[in-house]
Parts: C-alpha cells; sequence; structure tokens
C-alpha cells in the first residue's frame, strides 16, 4: 500500500493524474471485485490453501456484485472522480501541495488518495488574496516560557507572511488584568522580557485608552499590539476580551467581512504557520463555513497528563469527527480556531449579553466557547473540523486544577447541548446543517453523560466480581453510598476539603479498577472458554458472556481501530490503560463534583491560591491563644482616642515640609486596615474593626475573595452592606452571618483623617470630637 500511494504521488508530480492517479483509482474496485469473483484468481491472490470453499460465488453471488460494483463506481464518479479528472495543476509541486493530509495514514487507500487530492475546486490562492488575518490571544497569568511558545509560534507565522502574497496578517494580544491601580503587574514586564528574547525588540510608546492602555514592540514586530486592561474599567475574563476584540475587529473590516477572518489563541499555545493555512483552507473553499476548529494535543508531564492525551485522541478521532460528518461541530475550542468575520457579526450582539437567568450563567460563563459556536449553529453557519492542523497547548498536571477546569466544561457542555435539543424542537435553530439523525445523537451522547456515573459502578462492580468474587449486591451499595455522602461534602464543605476527600475516592477507586481491570481479562476467558460457573453472568443463553466483558471488549475494540486509521498518533493508544484506570475519576467522582458545584463561579485554573498550609493553620491557632489577651489590650490602647473604639487614620506619623507629628490616638498599623491576599499583593480596604475582629487573611481566605470578586474593596463598600447582599455574593455560613452582621454597622460611613493643620487662623477653634462624618462637615 505505501508503494501504491508513492506511486500515486509520482503521477500527480508529473502531470499524469489522467492516466496515472484518476483512471487507476476509478477502476481499482470493480478489478478487485472480479478477481474475487473469479475462483482461480481468488484462490491465487488470496492463498487460503484448505478453505477454497471461501472463494466460491454462485450465480445469484454475482448478479448482486454486479449492481453493487456499477453502484459503487457511479458514486465515484458523481463525487471526487469528475474534479479529479481535470489536471490544472504546475508540475512538480511538494507533497503538501497536492494532498490535504501528506503521507499515508489510512486502510483505505484508494478512497483516501481521492479524498485527500487536492483539487481546482478547493484552491483557495485566488481567494485568499486581499483577505486579512487576526490573530487575536487572550492572555492572564501565564509563566515566561508559555508565553515565548506563544511568540515565536506568532514569529513563524509572520516570518512566513512575508515572504507569501496576498494575505494580510496582525497580531493582537488581550491582557486580562494587566493593570492595578494605575501599575502594570509583573506579568505584563515578563511578558516583554520574552518578546525581546524572540523578536530582539523593544517596547513602543504606550497609550492610555478607555479600557487602560495600548502598546506594542517597535522594530521587527510591528505587527503586534498589546492591549493592557485594568479591570477596574471594563469587564474582566476572556468573554469580554473576545468580546472586546471582536467588535474592535468588526469595526475594522465592516467593508470586508467575508474576506476577514479571526484566529483566536489562547496565551500558551504552540502551532505552526502550516495549520493556519489548512484552517484557511477549509474556510475559503466554502462561505457557509463560520468557523474552523484544529486537532489540540496536550503539553505535561504525569499521570494525569497521560490521561488527557488519551481522552484529547478520542474526543478528536470519534467526537469532533462525527459532529462533522453528521452534522457540525458544536464546540471549536478557543485555543486555536478560526472564526469568519461576517459569521461573527451575526452573533456578536448575543454574544456581549449579560446574564440576566439563572441557567445563562451555565451557558454564557462556564463555557464560552461552546456557547459561541451554539450561537453560530442556531444562525445556520456551520463548523468544520480540520485534523491536519494541530496544536500544542498546556493542560492541567494537578488533580485540583483539572477537577475545577472540567467542573465548568461538564456543566457547560450539558446546558449548551439541552440548549441545542430545546431551540431545534421549537424551530428556532437552522436546521440545514442539524438534520434530525445529528440532533438524534446529540440526544444519545447526553444520555449517555447523564447515565454514566451508573455506568461506572455496574462496570466497577461487575469487575469486583470476576477479580475478588465480592457480590454485586454489596459493591453497588457501598459505591452508591460513598457517591452520596462525596455529594453531602461537596454541599455542604469549602472547596478545599471537596478536593481533600476527591483525591482520596479517586486514589480508591483507581486501587479497584485496577482489579476489576485484571479481573475482567480473567472473566472474559473464562467466557469464551466456556468454564464451569461462567453461565451465571452471562447476559442470555444465545449471548454467552457478561455485561462487563461485552463492555469493555467492545470499546477496546473501538478504540484500537480508530488508532490504526490514525498512524501518526498511534502511540497515544499506549495511554488508553492510565484512561481505563482513571475512569471512576473522569466519569463518576468528577460527575459528583462539578454538579454539586454548578453555581461556582470562579474559573478554576491560573488562579492564585488564597488557602494557608497546615503549618500556617497551626501557628496561627498556637498566636490566637496565648497572644489573645496581649493584642486586645493593645487594640484598646491604640482606640481610645475616638468614641467607637477604633484608630481613624492609617499612615506614618511624619509629613513632609512643614509638617507636625500626629497624636497618637491617630497612629495604628495598616495591617489592621487591609486583607492581604498571599502571592498577588493585593488588598481589600476594609474598616478595622471588622478586620480586627475576623481577621479575612488567614481564617476567612474565601470570605475575602469573595469581597474582592464582588467589589466591596473599600469600607465604604462594606459599610451598611445588607444580609441579602452577602447571600448574593456567595456567603451564606449562617454563624458567620449574625456576626458579620452586628459589624457592618458600627464602622463610620467614611474614614476620614483626624489630623488638625497647624497652618491657618481658621482652624484655631475647630474641634476634632464633634466631626466624625463627612455630613457633619
Amino acid at each position: 500500500m505505501i508503494l501504491g500511494y508513492f506511486i500515486g504521488y509520482i503521477a500527480c508530480t508529473t502531470r499524469s493524474q489522467i492516466l496515472g492517479f484518476s483512471i487507476p483509482l476509478l477502476l481499482a474496485t470493480p478489478v478487485s471485485v472480479g478477481i474475487l469473483a473469479v475462483q482461480e484468481s481468488c484462490r491465487f491472490y488470496l492463498l487460503l490453501p484448505g478453505n477454497e470453499e471461501n472463494c466460491i460465488v454462485t450465480h445469484t453471488d454475482i448478479k448482486y456484485l454486479i449492481f453493487a460494483t456499477l453502484f459503487f463506481v457511479l458514486a465515484n464518479v458523481c463525487t471526487t472522480w469528475k474534479f479529479l479528472f481535470k489536471d490544472k495543476f504546475n508540475i512538480m509541486l511538494r507533497e503538501n501541495q497536492l494532498f490535504w493530509t501528506p503521507m499515508y495514514n489510512s486502510a483505505l487507500l484508494e478512497h483516501w488518495m481521492m479524498l485527500g487530492r487536492r483539487n481546482t475546486l478547493m484552491q483557495p490562492h485566488e481567494n485568499a488574496e486581499n483577505s486579512k488575518l487576526f490573530i487575536c490571544t487572550t492572555m492572564y497569568r501565564e509563566d515566561k516560557n508559555e508565553m515565548k511558545q506563544l511568540l515565536q509560534s506568532f514569529k513563524s507565522v509572520n516570518d512566513k507572511v512575508l515572504g507569501a502574497r496576498g494575505l494580510e496578517v496582525k497580531f493582537h494580544i488581550y491582557f486580562d488584568d494587566a493593570i492595578k491601580e494605575g501599575q502594570e503587574t509583573k506579568y505584563v514586564q515578563q511578558l516583554f522580557d520574552a518578546l525581546d528574547e524572540v523578536f530582539v525588540t523593544s517596547r513602543d510608546t504606550s497609550m492610555k485608552t478607555h479600557y487602560g492602555m495600548l502598546t506594542g514592540a517597535k522594530e521587527n514586530f510591528r505587527a503586534l499590539k498589546i492591549h493592557l486592561k485594568d479591570n477596574s474599567k471594563v469587564k474582566s475574563k476572556k468573554r469580554w476580551s473576545q468580546v472586546m476584540y471582536m467588535k474592535h475587529i468588526l469595526k475594522e473590516t465592516v467593508q470586508s467581512h467575508q474576506n476577514s477572518y479571526i484566529l483566536t489563541t489562547d496565551a500558551d499555545v504552540k502551532f505552526t504557520p502550516e495549520s493556519v493555512e489548512a484552517l484557511l483552507d477549509l474556510m475559503i473553499r466554502d462561505e457557509k463555513v463560520g468557523a474552523v476548529c484544529a486537532r489540540t494535543h496536550p503539553l505535561g508531564s504525569g499521570l494525569l497528563v497521560w490521561y488527557q492525551v488519551f481522552e484529547y485522541a478520542i474526543g478528536h478521532w470519534l467526537l469532533k469527527v462525527s459532529e462533522h460528518v453528521l452534522g457540525t461541530v458544536l464546540c471549536a475550542p478557543g485555543c486555536f480556531t478560526v472564526y469568519r468575520c461576517s459569521a461573527l457579526n451575526d452573533v456578536l450582539n448575543l454574544y456581549a449579553t449579560d446574564i440576566e437567568e439563572a441557567g445563562e450563567f451555565l451557558t454564557k460563563n462556564m463555557g464560552e466557547d461552546r456557547w459561541l459556536c451554539t450561537l453560530l449553529v442556531q444562525k445556520g453557519w456551520r463548523i468544520e473540523y480540520c485534523a491536519t492542523a494541530k496544536d500544542y497547548t498546556h493542560c492541567p498536571e494537578s488533580f485540583d486544577e483539572y477537577f475545577k477546569q472540567r467542573r465548568r466544561w461538564i456543566v457547560s457542555t450539558m446546558a449548551n447541548q439541552w440548549l441545542l435539543i430545546k431551540e431545534w424542537s421549537n424551530g428556532k435553530t437552522d436546521k440545514l446543517h442539524v438534520p434530525f439523525l445529528f440532533m438524534v445523537y446529540q440526544i444519545v451522547l447526553l444520555f449517555s453523560t447523564v447515565i454514566g456515573p451508573s455506568s461506572i459502578i455496574l462496570v466497577l462492580s461487575g469487575g469486583l466480581k470476576y477479580g475478588k468474587d465480592w457480590s454485586s449486591t454489596v459493591t453497588i451499595p457501598i459505591q452508591i453510598i460513598a457517591c452520596i455522602c462525596y455529594a453531602i461534602v461537596c454541599i455542604l464543605f469549602p472547596q478545599k476539603i471537596q478536593l481533600m476527600v476527591g483525591r482520596l475516592l479517586c486514589c480508591l477507586y483507581t486501587i479497584f479498577m485496577g482489579i476489576a481491570i485484571v479481573g475482567t481479562v480473567v472473566g472474559i476467558s473464562t467466557d469464551i472458554n466456556g468454564v464451569s460457573g461462567a453461565e451465571e453472568n452471562f447476559i442470555s443463553e444465545n449471548m454467552k458472556m457478561s455485561s462487563t466483558s461485552v463492555y469493555l471488549i467492545g470499546m477496546a475494540i473501538i478504540f484500537f481501530v480508530t488508532a490504526l486509521l490514525h498512524l501518526t498518533e498511534f502511540w497515544a493508544i499506549f495511554y488508553g490503560i492510565i484512561y481505563l484506570l482513571g475512569l471512576p475519576t473522569g466519569y463518576l467522582i468528577l460527575m459528583i463534583y462539578s454538579i454539586c458545584n454548578i453555581t461556582d463561579t470562579s474559573w478554576g485554573t491560573r488562579e492564585d491560591s488564597y488557602g494557608i498550609s497546615f503549618r500556617e493553620c497551626l501557628r496561627s491557632a498556637f498566636n490566637f491563644i496565648c497572644f489573645k489577651s496581649a493584642q486586645a489590650g493593645n487594640y484598646a490602647q491604640t482606640g481610645n482616642s475616638t468614641q467607637t473604639g477604633i484608630s481613624a487614620q492609617t499612615g506614618d506619623s511624619k509629613q513632609t515640609g512643614d509638617s507636625t507629628e500626629t497624636s497618637d490616638s491617630a497612629k495604628t498599623d495598616s495591617s489592621i486596615h487591609s486583607i492581604d491576599f498571599p502571592r498577588t499583593g493585593d488588598s481589600i480596604q476594609s474598616s478595622s474593626h471588622l478586620t480586627q475582629r475576623f481577621e479575612f487573611s488567614q481564617d476567612r481566605p474565601n470570605e475575602a475573595q469573595k469581597f474582592k470578586e464582588n467589589g466591596y474593596e473599600k469600607t465604604s463598600f462594606i459599610s451598611g452592606i445588607s444580609k441579602e447582599d452577602l447571600g448574593r455574593i456567595g456567603i451564606n455560613e449562617e454563624e458567620f452571618l449574625e456576626n458579620i452582621e452586628e459589624e457592618v454597622d458600627s464602622p463610620k460611613k467614611y474614614e476620614i483623617p483626624m489630623i488638625i493643620p497647624a497652618f491657618g487662623p481658621q482652624w484655631s477653634s475647630f474641634d476634632q470630637k464633634f466631626y466624625e462624618f463627612t455630613e457633619d462637615l
């Protein structure tokens, strides 16, 4: 077969396509059928000594063979062959210019070569002239190596575009949370250090904008623009960054939406110019295609990454391809997908809407990429998958980060599937690319997701029956009780406890799954060999195998055959054993965690940890017990000067110029007035009494983070907050609510300096104690 592929390639590159490529491929099937239909040639070519009866063909069989062959040849002529018959290519073209996917990688040689051959109707070069491509990246807190990886990809694309004609490429980076309190974060400097190493360039002049700051690079890479977002001025997170650059680009390309494209990437992705070209090829050949996504490969190390390597592989091999063939892809990952500007123009206004109902939280904020694709499909645009285009992105390597990421993905996938099914049944979805059979397929997928946990419980119980002879009447109730207990933990306890218990359950399930796999292998051999006692596990008298054996054998066959059809990625099949061991983790424990945390608004990945270590927890408890009375006395001394018992001024005791020292009553430790968050250096300015009582930075890190995320960063915001407002931002612990409700009313509405300037006769009769609020002044 390899020889046949190279003969076909030589025929095409020497412009002998008609006689050396098209006609031989068309005749390959009828000639093969003719050889098998004649007994002598069948026996000669099949080499089946002792099985001559397999080559006997009756007259009835010949009639069916003739009709089937004629229809097959006619189908080839009407679809691919009529294009292959036209030979308008130049001589001595490279392999990647002749075939969509260079090199043989399929089990059906002639069909793959006919479908993989580039033809005149698919040549994008003429249509690519005067096209514009905007490569837009959303960045947050990636490390320097990840930033360099992205910039090196930019450089490879930029270098190739300089030598090409007709395509204009611009690069944009939208940096979320890049400016805090008017100052650039350390990640911004990290980006420019990486930029200098890759492009040997310096930073261009910065310009203030309504969203923060616009800057870029001077020499060698002027096509790059870096947008530094100040989250106090514009909305944060990925979806709103996408809305920003989409609106900006749509406005810039208002006259050429159809020939303008946006390539969205993550900040840790790696790709090649060839992958970009492959995406554009599919986009340009069909004006009804609104987006094209690529084959994503995870990067990282460790068992969890190996699990994801296999998970990504079967997800693209099976799910993406099935959606592409049956209807349309429903999720184009934002890490590496190209969109048509005219398609985005149809849905952007809806994509930029705020959350108005509870269900919209799952579709809009938990999985923005999938929701954008849902909107495109509803408007009649088709989304395709391009296996030739490849990108590499970093995946979670820790258990906690993986669970938090998939928590968002699972609920958003189910919510968008249900939304698409509901809108389709109501006639609100364009049915051109969403036919009835495709919706049946989606319903089956949604149903299989819902019953996934119960399927895992049954499979594991069957394996343990084989491995340890444990009765299913015992193992199934135990698993159900364990799942219910974990659900209760996820509902009642904080994230840290949930993930800790989840890790413990996953370790136990992995051990039991290993026992189940070994036991199932033994059980399969028992079923096949018909050993006495195996019949009690048979599905029926006609189906002499257990349900567990059928499930695992069927799944293994599907995976193996699929890997054979993707020879360049066949190595991913070896991670299948890790995937099998992790099945309960991904389809049982993770599902419970996701559903129970369905209202969690945090992103989950690349967020700083606000918890404290076990050692710090012991130290805080020791300090609280041993030094509580001493601290209380110190607070009482610093608070004697005011009627509320708290100090009113924070700052240094001296002022510059003609200054005077403040009174002792105006002095206090600045740490009393702020809530310090480890690693970020940010703080929530809170009232001294409120912070002194609860010590958010140590005892209440979760509550402090919720205050910060919802904008309660100053004393004037926290003062007077109601119990309903606290519940609205996610603080629902009854004991904490009762205590804080008494405290939020006591701080003054505004903390103003109680300092009497030393100059000016008008201050001679000022009496400090009568002026505590701005209204009094």
